[in-house]
This record gives C-alpha cells, sequence and structure tokens, in this order.
C-alpha cells in the first residue's frame, strides 16, 4: 500500500514527487509514493524541441521556486550544477530555449529515480475498500507483456492533453499507420518528421512541395520556420480563422491576474460566469498567439518575398502565404497521396479554395477532458467529473444555480460539489455530486430556504434575509474526506483558472497537494 501514486510523470506530478520528497514532515511519517509513466524515461513535448523554440514562461516558474526558492531543484540550481549559470546570465535573456528547458526537466526526473517506474501503461483503476472501512486504489497496468497492479490511499492524475484533431482530418489522421499518413499533429512534429522527411524529400527531388500548416499559434509559427529552413522551395500555407497572427500578451498586470498563484483562489471563488468571462478576455496569454520575436521573423519571411532580388547562386524559395479568415471546409486523399483542402474566407463574403498539399501540419492544440482517458472508466461511475459528458454536465448545473451559491450556508463545499472537484484538486465523488436532471437534496441543503420557492423551485430574487431555523445542518465539508483522493491536474482550466495546463503553476500546486495529502495522512 503506498501513501500516494501519480499516472503520468510530466511536469505536474515530477514538481509534486520532489515537494513530497524535500517535506520534513513527510519524510518523518514515512510517506510513501510511487510515480508510473507510460514512456520509456522522462521526456518533456520532445516532438517539439525545435531548433530556436523558446520557453513561453519565466524561468522562476520552474518545478520548485514558487513553493520554495531554497530547494536544490530550482532551475537556476540546475545551471549552476552543470556550470552554466554564468554563461546563462551573460545571455541576457528572459528566457531559455526549449531544449534546454527540457535538459532541466530531465536532470530533475533522474534524480527522482527511485520513485518511478516507466514503461508503465496503465490499463484501470479499481476502487478497493479496505477492512478499515476506507477506500483505497488498486491501479492495474502493463509492462513489458506483464499485467501487474499496485494499491495506493490517494491517486493523481497528469497525463497531459490528446491531440486536438479539426474534424475534416479525422478520417485521415493516425501517427502509428503504415504507411505514413501525410497529416502530423504538432505533438508528434519531430518522430513524424523523422518518418515522413525522407518522402518528402524524394518529391522535393521531381517537383516543388507544397506544405500546409493548420493553425494561428505558437506551435504552428515554430512549424512554419522549420519547414522553411528544411525545404526553402515549398510553397508553404499557414491556414487559421483569426483575422491576423497576433503576439501574446506576457505583459506584467495581465500575468498578474492571470497567474499569479493568488489568481487561482479568486478564481475558483469565482461564479460560473465571471470565470468564463475571465477565461475569453486573457486566452490572448495563451491561445492562438505567437511570441512577437517569433511573430516578426515570420513577417520577415513574407516581406522578403516581395523584394525581388537574390545573391548569385542563392536558391529560389517557395511562396509563404498566411491564409487568414480562413475556414476548413472538407479535406480528402487523392489518388498520388496528396491531401486535397477545401477552404473558404470567413471575412464577411464568400471565397473558395481548393489547393493540394504534400502533407499537412496540424497545430490545432490539444483537448483536456480527464473523461477521455482510457483507464479512468472505472472511476468513472464513483466521479462525475469522470463521467463522459460529467464536465459539460457538471458546468451546466453550475450555471444555473450560479446566482445562489455565493448565499449557501456553506459555498466553497457547495463549488466543489458543482464543480465536481475541490479547491486543492480532487475530485468530489458521486454521493455528493449534482445530478444533471435535477438538483439533489446534498445540493439543495447548501441554499437557503429563502431561495427556493414553495415547491423547492429557485426563485431569482435576491435572498430575503438570514436563513431560518429549520435549514438543515451543511453536509461535511469536501475537504477532508474520509477515503483516499484523487486529484487531477492539467484539465481543470475552467475551475482553477488558465494557469491550470502551464508550467506557471506546478511548483505551487504541488505544495498546495503536499499539504493535503499529509494532513489525510495524519488524520
Amino acid at each position: 500500500m503506498y501513501d500516494h501514486i501519480g499516472i503520468g510523470f510530466g511536469p505536474a506530478n515530477l514538481a509534486l514527487c520532489i515537494s513530497l520528497h524535500e517535506n520534513e514532515e513527510a519524510r518523518s511519517t514515512e510517506f510513501s509514493m510511487c510515480f508510473l509513466e507510460r514512456q520509456p524515461e522522462f521526456a518533456w513535448h520532445p516532438s517539439l524541441l525545435l531548433p530556436g523554440a523558446q520557453l513561453q514562461v519565466s524561468p522562476l516558474k520552474d518545478l520548485a521556486t514558487m513553493r520554495d526558492p531554497t530547494s536544490s531543484y530550482t532551475f537556476l540550481n540546475f545551471l549552476h550544477c552543470e556550470g552554466r549559470l554564468m554563461q546563462y546570465i551573460n545571455r541576457e535573456e528572459k528566457v531559455p530555449s526549449r531544449r534546454e528547458w527540457s535538459a532541466y526537466l530531465a536532470w530533475a526526473a533522474q534524480r527522482m529515480d527511485a520513485y518511478v517506474r516507466y514503461g508503465c501503461d496503465v490499463q484501470d483503476i479499481v476502487p478497493e475498500p479496505q477492512e478499515n472501512g476506507c477506500m483505497a486504489y488498486r491501479v492495474v497496468y502493463r509492462r513489458d507483456t506483464r499485467t501487474e497492479s499496485l494499491l495506493a490511499r490517494n491517486i493523481s492524475l497528469a497525463v497531459g492533453g490528446a491531440a486536438h484533431v479539426p474534424r475534416v482530418f479525422g478520417a485521415m489522421y493516425d501517427p502509428s499507420a503504415e504507411p505514413m499518413l501525410p497529416v502530423v499533429h504538432a505533438s508528434t512534429f519531430l518522430p513524424q518528421m523523422a518518418r515522413l522527411g525522407a518522402a518528402l524529400h524524394a518529391k522535393a527531388a521531381t517537383r516543388p512541395l507544397r506544405l500546409a500548416i493548420v493553425g494561428g499559434g505558437q506551435s504552428s509559427a515554430e512549424i512554419l520556420r522549420y519547414l522553411r529552413s528544411r525545404y526553402p522551395e515549398a510553397a508553404l500555407d499557414m491556414i487559421f480563422r483569426a483575422a491576423a497572427l497576433v503576439p501574446s500578451d506576457d505583459s506584467p498586470f495581465v500575468n498578474s491576474a492571470a497567474f499569479d498563484p493568488s489568481s487561482v483562489s479568486t478564481f475558483w471563488e469565482s461564479s460560473a460566469r465571471q470565470r468564463a468571462a475571465q477565461l475569453a478576455e486573457f486566452k490572448r496569454t495563451n491561445y492562438s498567439v505567437v511570441r512577437s520575436d517569433l511573430l516578426c521573423e515570420v513577417y520577415e519571411m513574407v516581406y522578403d518575398q516581395e523584394i525581388d532580388y537574390r545573391e548569385p547562386g542563392e536558391e529560389t524559395k517557395g511562396l509563404v502565404r498566411i491564409l487568414a479568415s480562413t475556414e476548413l471546409v472538407q479535406a480528402d486523399t487523392l489518388p498520388d497521396g496528396r491531401i486535397r483542402i477545401d477552404t473558404c474566407t470567413n471575412a464577411g463574403h464568400t471565397l473558395e479554395r481548393s489547393e493540394a498539399y504534400d502533407a499537412v501540419f496540424l497545430g490545432t492544440g490539444f483537448q483536456r477532458d480527464p473523461s477521455l482517458l482510457p483507464f479512468v472508466r472505472t472511476l468513472a461511475t464513483h466521479f462525475p467529473l469522470l463521467a463522459p459528458n460529467g464536465k459539460r454536465e457538471l458546468e451546466a448545473q453550475e450555471l444555473a444555480l450560479d446566482e445562489q451559491v455565493s448565499q449557501a450556508h456553506d459555498p466553497e463545499a457547495l463549488r466543489a460539489k458543482l464543480r465536481g472537484i475541490t479547491r486543492d484538486y480532487r475530485l468530489v465523488p458521486s454521493d455528493g455530486a449534482p445530478s444533471h436532471a435535477a438538483m439533489p437534496d446534498t445540493v439543495a441543503q447548501h441554499i437557503p430556504h429563502s431561495r427556493l420557492g414553495r415547491e423547492g423551485s429557485r426563485e431569482s430574487s435576491v435572498a430575503r434575509g438570514a436563513p431560518d431555523a429549520r435549514d438543515p445542518p451543511p453536509a461535511p465539508p469536501a475537504e477532508a474526506p474520509r477515503d483516499g483522493a484523487v486529484f487531477v491536474f492539467g484539465s481543470n482550466e475552467s475551475t482553477h483558472g488558465l494557469s491550470d495546463s502551464l508550467m506557471s503553476m506546478v511548483a505551487h500546486r504541488a505544495g498546495i497537494v503536499t499539504a493535503s495529502l499529509l494532513a489525510a495522512k495524519c488524520a
């Protein structure tokens, strides 16, 4: 029996592992933990470690600094241990390259090797009652050809997102297909290019290539730059829905409002409508945006091709087109293996295009819904947030009760019940979760009777004074469960803010979850 098992060993669970490893109370209570990772070794977004790609957050938002700046697992200590601290300071750059950041994470992960089992593909997580009446969790996984299992009091799920593939490419996207299909998502870019590269070079020897990049964000711009350097004679079309490529907003006041630790609590305590409005307002910090330096570089590509001048012996370069305000209509595979994409403008008038491409590259982001994980099907019967469409149904339930939450006897417990997760990232089990069909008693008892009509229906008017003596006592807070807990990281943007899936909060969140785990162990 482990005190904790983490599924996935990316930055989120790595930061938690380090936090628990460094914690004196965890050591004194002999807190035991294990982390299971599907990959054969540690790797952080290896498919996008492109030359020139830079980190998009401050290097001080590393695995430990925001939790404990004296930790030996900070990025600055990594530089010191590698003998590059002074050289890094001399760079006078705000951020490191993604390759250097990947090396830092791998360095930290290697120091945590004693707690990790690599090559473990989790198949199922099964709640298992214990003799003392508490619930624990059995994690079943495949390792090589064997099926094994471990038992834990607590679980954390942090396995990243799944590739978001536009519907028109759904039938022709399969990273494992043989022979390889020429539709590549950013999440598998470099490995797929290793397979696709020879075929593209062979075609380029007979005729100019035409390549499409779909999406208007950082990954798409980095892929465009990479393809331009590898296939300078290829025609490159960058296709996206927005009216223009726009820079990411990393200004200090916006960073403070969206990514400071205090912003998570403020966001959590806000109503559903307020949270949706903030996500929309600060979308420009992370979604469909490009770092300013790379944005200027892409513009120079387009600008330079307007100048009809070449040095003697310089290669003719293919045309780079930025196809803004463009919607995908249909995509088909042609007999010669190329992909035909039909598009139209969304800028107020219809202008249809049909182009054939030798390969299509998707910088279209990720889906971050824990219910999509194949190994949570058993857990989904116990935790509403993991059920198919569970997140959508919970969000609709909360929206219907939006005005009542702040007037509840115990608003914090009601928020957790309505959202299916607590402030400290623990899933709320079914007994305390709302139903999409009706408001159950476990939710209704948190709302003052003055907010309910004679038949228990909600009133739209403001509450008329304090609740009367007939009100039942609130349910026990969700923050003090008797059973083991299931924590979820990286898919809680709608409840915990934009930073949930980013590096910005991993160290701070690790400290919160460490405190929660130790409080439960010592209870």
